[in-house]
């Protein structure tokens, strides 16, 4: 049987990550919280099934913020101030 090339079985990693990251019922994102405020670093392609918004509008300044309920901003912002 014929070895797999490293670059090869890169991408085939990366592509099964793709699915299983875009075929849960969830949104996967990475969150990056500084003195600035709260910006998306990476979010998964779900955020369009799920929520109805673009990976592109999800990855603005402040999106994550400004979606939360506003119940839930307040503990959030005061949380980055600790």
């Amino acid at each position: 049987m014929p070895q797999r090339q490293p670059h090869s079985a890169l991408t085939v990693s990366s592509a099964q990550s793709h699915h299983i990251l875009n075929s849960i019922p969830t949104v996967i994102y990475e969150l990056a919280i500084t003195g600035k405020g709260f910006r998306t670093e990476w979010i998964s392609d779900s955020v369009k099934r799920i929520l109805g918004y673009e990976v592109e509008e999800a990855l603005a300044p402040d999106w994550w913020i400004d979606c939360l309920h506003p119940d839930d901003k307040e503990a959030a912002v005061k949380k980055r101030r600790s």
